[in-house]
């Protein structure tokens, strides 16, 4: 693996990535006034997963905490305050927060799982 790949790989790449996903996923979710939906918190999921393959279990947890607050600040009645007044959406952003723990840990332990084959595949080609 090269240095630039290591270095994407790094802690504060991944710290950096799980501020950054969930903030250009929202400013790019805003302008269309998604609130009426519920579908776009998979996009959020997505984020979430894709730092936990890459990055690992912190990141990916970093990144569903920052969605969770971005989901309940922009889309969540009443809007723009951390305050949720309809019991259901508070029940769906736990849920969704639990579900983005679970997807980032489960896909930070097939990261770690793949890391050994890929150090082995490369000890044998060297």
């Amino acid at each position: 693996m090269g240095r630039l790949a290591t270095a994407l790989r790094s802690r504060p790449a991944g710290l950096a990535l799980a501020v950054l996903g969930p903030a250009c996923l929202t400013v790019i979710l805003v302008p269309f006034q998604v609130s009426q939906s519920r579908d776009f918190v998979f996009l959020y999921l997505a984020v979430v997963a894709l730092l936990g393959l890459g990055f690992g279990l912190a990141p990916a947890l970093l990144s569903a905490a920052l969605s969770f607050l971005c989901v309940d600040y922009f889309f969540v009645v009443p809007f723009h305050t951390l305050t949720i007044a309809d019991e259901t959406d508070l029940v769906n952003l736990l849920v969704f927060f639990g579900t983005a723990g679970v997807v980032g840990g489960l896909a930070s332990r097939r990261r770690r799982a793949d890391t050994p084959r890929s150090f082995t595949a490369q000890l044998e080609t060297s």
